[in-house]
Order: C-alpha cells, then structure tokens, then sequence
C-alpha cells in the first residue's frame, strides 16, 4: 500500500506559538507592552503628588524676612514723614470754686504753650470739656474784661498770677508763654473733682489744635 496521503489532503503544521487549548488572548496586555513607562494620572502615588506641591511652594524663612524688612521699611517711612509738632501745652494749675448756687463750679486754670517751632504762633481761641458719669459738657473761657468781677465775688479764683490766655496772644520760636482763664461746668464741685476726664483746646491761627487731656 502508498504510505502517501490522500490527494488533497494537506498536512497540518505545528507552530510553538500557538495557543494552548482554552486561552483567550488579552489585547490590552498586547497593547500595554509597547507602552512601558507611560504617565497614568489616575495612578499617580499620593506621596508624589505632595512632594510636587512642597516643590512649588515657596520657602517660608525667605518670605517671612522679607515681610519683616517690608515692615521695618514702612515704619521708617512713616516715622520721618511724620508731621512735626510745632507746639505743645501743658496744665499746671486747676483751681474749681463751687458757686453760690452749688449747682455750678468756676473753674481757673493755667497752662503753659510751648513754641517748637522756627516760626510765631498765635492763639486764636481756648475750649474746655470735662466729662463726668452724667454726661459731657464745654466751655469757653470769660472774656478778660469779666475776670475783676469774678474775683472779687469769689477771690478764690485768682490762684495765678499769668495773664489771661486770649485771642492773637503771640509765642515767639523757641519761647513759651503761660497764661490762665476762666471755665465755667454745670455740676456740682464734688463731680467736678470726681470728673472722668477734663479736656483743654487750643487753637492755633493757620496750625493744626493743641489738645491736652487730663
């Protein structure tokens, strides 16, 4: 007998690369061996993506003395820009005097205006303001002309011998100038001397007020 093969018949070939019987090929895992390395976004380690964010941040030691030097400089501009005081005033005396009435008090004082500055001042005007539980009240000072009568019906209001503070008393530069005048409140002595605060102005022609608080 012909040990050859039927006419037509063809001999079927075996290849190693065939797959097993049962196997199904996984096209992604084809498509992913060309792609070794590649970036993938949705599986980026957290630890990553922090130290990317320290990276980009800026040192703290460097911006904290820059908004330290930053400071120092704006203080220094505002320290010698500052405006100069060209005067300054002071209370030496306070002298209340409860009147007939005892629902009222006169009130001498006596101040001191000191010129700082290269030019004259002149005084333009005097206010006073005491505060007390009750309520604010203010004044302005009696008229020179008024202060014999004053004394005289109540001789212990004349407890200093300065002139009278009145309007376009001048202060050369350089000099001070004490002067008193006259208050008068709506209160009692006693809440005077228990007063919250006691407030004196002095106004100045063409310069900023003097206030002292007391």
């Amino acid at each position: 007998m012909s040990s050859q093969p039927p006419v037509g018949d063809k001999p079927q070939s075996t290849s190693s690369s065939s797959s097993a019987p049962g196997s199904i090929d996984n096209p992604q895992s084809k498509d992913n061996s060309g792609k070794k390395g590649a970036f993938d976004a949705g599986h980026v380690p957290i630890t990553e993506e922090l130290d990317g964010a320290a990276r980009t941040l800026p040192p703290v030691v460097p911006v904290l003395i820059a908004m330290v030097v930053i400071g120092v400089l704006v203080a220094a501009l505002l320290y010698f820009t500052r405006p100069k005081p060209i005067a300054s005033v002071t209370i030496n005396k306070i002298v209340p005097v409860e009147q007939l009435t005892k629902d009222r008090v006169l009130v001498t004082m006596e101040v001191t205006l000191r010129n700082l500055s290269a030019k004259e001042i002149w005084v333009r005007g005097v206010e006073a303001k005491i505060v007390t539980p009750q309520g604010e009240s203010n004044d302005v000072p009696a008229p020179a002309v008024d202060l014999p009568r004053y004394f005289k019906a109540y001789p212990e209001l004349k407890q200093s011998e300065a002139p009278p503070l009145i309007d376009n008393t001048k202060i050369m530069p350089g000099a001070e100038q004490a002067g008193m005048f006259v208050v008068g409140f709506p209160v009692t002595k006693d809440a005077f001397n228990k007063r919250l605060s006691l407030e004196v102005t002095i106004h100045l022609y063409g310069q900023r007020p003097l206030v002292i608080k007391q």
